[in-house]
């Protein structure tokens, strides 16, 4: 039941978005929306000690190569709108939920934290000297400006977290409890950025056409993601790296997109959302299934 409403919930922001292009005037609220979802979801990481693997500089290396990889393919022809979909959906790195969803599916959540805090941390070193690059924006002052949105977004609420767990550990605990503000805090950040690239679109002839690239870009990068994630942890860890690679931390690229890029490329992560929750509930789906069948054998033999 609780799937169901987060699913209606998703969808039902998708469509108010691209119904209400009015709300772009509110698109202002995203930054402080982004940064709370942000404390929220850190409150729920649990600090770990092990050292970084191997495959987490390859899981890096290659969440990099799909953000220019899929800039590249779309900016050689010229086509602006869908190099920067391709690019803020490919460079999106590891969500903050990536490690929960991998212990419910039977694997090590201590491993995907891991890739969680490297490609966070190492994405938000490279994203103020990347994205000038790929917007074309020439400020002398761009990079000092990505770096300070991207302290207030992911800096602000990994300290305030961080400070949270550690002199108010009741509070944190209430707010690890209240998991659906989080969710509903997407919803309600979803719905802007659909409302914003829904006014950009709506006054270009294009408009429909990019929106359903967006859509196909996004569930190609979600695919690819996952699939080459499975090859990177080979027989040791698939699952760990599939998640690592596939789940990504959209709520981050969003956020970049509304502000340094056209609207329109604010949805392929947008789309992005859809798809790999989809997946992550499919497996889940598929897993409840095995364990169901599982234990039925085991009464039988009994």
């Amino acid at each position: 039941m609780r799937s169901q409403i987060r699913t209606i919930v998703l969808f039902g922001a998708f469509a108010a978005g691209f119904l209400c292009p009015q709300a772009a005037c509110l698109k202002f609220l995203i930054r402080y929306m982004i940064a709370l979802m942000m404390f929220f979801s850190l409150l729920k990481l649990r600090p770990v000690r092990r050292p970084l693997r191997r495959e987490h500089g390859v899981i890096f290396a290659v969440n990099l190569l799909l953000g220019l990889g899929g800039w590249a393919v779309f900016a050689l022809p010229g086509n602006r709108v869908l190099a920067e979909t391709a690019f803020f959906t490919g460079i999106s790195p590891t969500a903050t939920a990536a490690g929960i969803v991998t212990a419910l599916l039977g694997g090590r959540q201590e491993f995907v934290i891991s890739s969680f805090i490297l490609t966070n941390l190492g994405m938000a070193v490279l994203l103020p000297g990347l994205i000038p690059l790929v917007t074309g924006l020439e400020s002398s002052g761009i990079f000092l400006h990505v770096a300070g949105d991207l302290a207030f977004v992911l800096g602000l609420p990994f300290l305030a977290a961080a400070l949270c767990r550690k002199y108010l550990p009741q509070k944190a605990r209430f707010f690890t409890w209240s998991g659906d503000i989080s969710f509903y805090l997407w919803g309600v950040t979803i719905f802007l950025i659909i409302a914003n690239a829904s006014d950009f679109l709506r006054s270009r002839a294009e408009g429909f056409k990019e929106a359903a690239a967006a859509a196909l870009i996004s569930l190609a990068l979600c695919f690819l993601g996952f699939t080459l994630g499975r090859c990177i942890g080979g027989r040791r860890r698939p699952l760990e790296c599939a998640q690592s690679l596939g789940q990504k931390n959209t709520t981050l690229t969003l956020f970049l997109a509304v502000v340094y890029a056209t609207p329109a490329a604010a949805l392929g992560p947008a789309f992005y959302v859809v798809w790999h929750n989809s997946w992550n509930a499919l497996q889940l789906w598929k897993r409840t299934r095995r364990l169901e069948r599982r234990s039925a054998g085991r009464k039988d033999h009994a």
